[in-house]
């Protein structure tokens, strides 16, 4: 069980396929050597890292498109004033 979970979370790792790595650390088994162990601790490490990146850009795009549509309400807001001119 414990090499098809570390094979699963690293593909799911790779993917970024973080609802597939919150269902697997839910379901992760108990190592019973010290290198399972460790290769476990540093995917955590890296889906942790991958998360907050992912974040990150989203949260980025999501004041890109505030700003795109400020951008467009105030051209269109422009555009009925002008009509009326």
């Amino acid at each position: 069980m414990k090499q098809p979970w570390l094979n699963a979370f690293k593909i799911a790792i790779i993917e970024e396929n973080f609802p597939k790595i919150g269902k697997l650390v839910g379901q992760m088994p108990k190592f019973s050597n010290l290198g399972e162990m460790e290769e476990a601790a540093a995917l955590l490490k890296e889906a942790k890292e991958r998360a907050i990146k992912a974040r990150q850009e989203t949260l980025r795009e999501m004041e890109l498109l505030k700003k795109q549509q400020s951008f467009v309400e105030i051209s269109n807001e422009k555009n009925r004033f002008t009509h009326y001119i």
